[in-house]
């Protein structure tokens, strides 16, 4: 559950539909090698099941780590821009997760 909610905060943070969100996420999840993983609508957590999630993922293997970040930027730049918001919250899991941020611009 962690990479998928992971991947939906993101998706969710920088459009206004859950169809533009649907659409990100499913993009992320094929860069990150999970297409198994399911949207989670934001109205389906909080922000406990994030902190949560990240203590999660911050249990992936070191090669995991930069693929998943791929993965959230990937997202972030499915609509071609990436957002104030969205970059701080890929900065924010690459701290979390102690790897890199991978180029946004």
């Amino acid at each position: 559950k962690g990479a998928g909610l992971g991947l939906s905060a993101v998706a969710a943070s920088g459009v206004e539909t859950n169809e533009q969100a649907l659409a990100g996420f499913n993009d992320g999840k094929m860069v990150a090698g999970l297409p198994r993983l399911t949207y989670i609508r934001p109205d389906e957590y909080q922000l406990r099941d994030l902190s949560r999630a990240l203590a999660v993922l911050n249990r992936l293997t070191p090669l995991q780590k930069p693929r998943l970040l791929k993965a959230l930027a990937k997202i972030a730049a499915t609509d071609n821009q990436i957002r104030p918001l969205e970059a701080e919250l890929i900065r924010a899991v690459a701290a979390a997760l102690d790897c890199p941020a991978p180029p946004l611009w």
